[in-house]
């Protein structure tokens, strides 16, 4: 536990933790995290993708807590945005029946908020949209990636300073994972 702390410390502050007995310290991973990591990581797995960057994102996008939804509907641990994507994952099939475009819109908006909500879903469409944008957009490759993730393809462009805020974000979280995860996921393989 003291690790957990230590290794977290770093993370909100960015300085050196001072050495704290096990049981004090305000920052510590909650279980409930502890196991929405545990299966990031075995999804990412499963979907082939570095389940390091994939936890590392979910910290960012959402401190690990699979239920939140914001008003631009990113939902799920990993943000995935329904509003864009919603016919990119076929939640608009079951509503295809539907007279009206906005009502199947609505529907099938509200469908893909509820499954990002399932981690696997969540896993299984954060590394299409990863994986899609590095192999179709140039400047999605390497460690930009993570900024098309956060501002999509023209993130340049948009939003420049904020997605290059949240590519070293992810960055750094990632590089204390890939040197503390065995720590963090007792028995995961990793």
């Amino acid at each position: 536990m003291t690790v957990n702390f230590l290794i977290f410390f770093n993370i909100f502050f960015g300085t050196v933790a001072p050495d704290f007995p096990p049981d004090e310290g305000p920052l510590r991973l909650k279980q409930a995290q502890m196991a929405v990591v545990d299966q990031i990581v075995e999804f990412a797995k499963w979907y082939e993708v570095d389940p390091y960057e994939m936890v590392a994102i979910a910290w960012v996008e959402s401190r690990l807590n699979p239920n939140v939804v914001n008003r631009d509907k990113d939902a799920g641990a990993l943000q995935v945005n329904c509003k864009i994507h919603w016919k990119k994952f076929g939640y608009h099939k079951p509503f295809t029946h539907l007279r009206s475009k906005r009502k199947m819109r609505r529907e099938a908006i509200k469908q893909c908020v509820e499954a990002q909500k399932n981690i696997e879903e969540n896993v299984a469409n954060s590394a299409y949209l990863l994986k899609s944008m590095q192999r179709k957009y140039r400047g999605c490759r390497g460690e930009n990636r993570w900024a098309c993730y956060n501002g999509g393809p023209g993130w340049r462009v948009k939003h420049k300073e904020r997605a290059t805020k949240y590519k070293s974000k992810v960055k750094k979280i990632k590089r204390i994972l890939e040197k503390h995860y065995e720590v963090l996921i007792k028995g995961s393989g990793c």
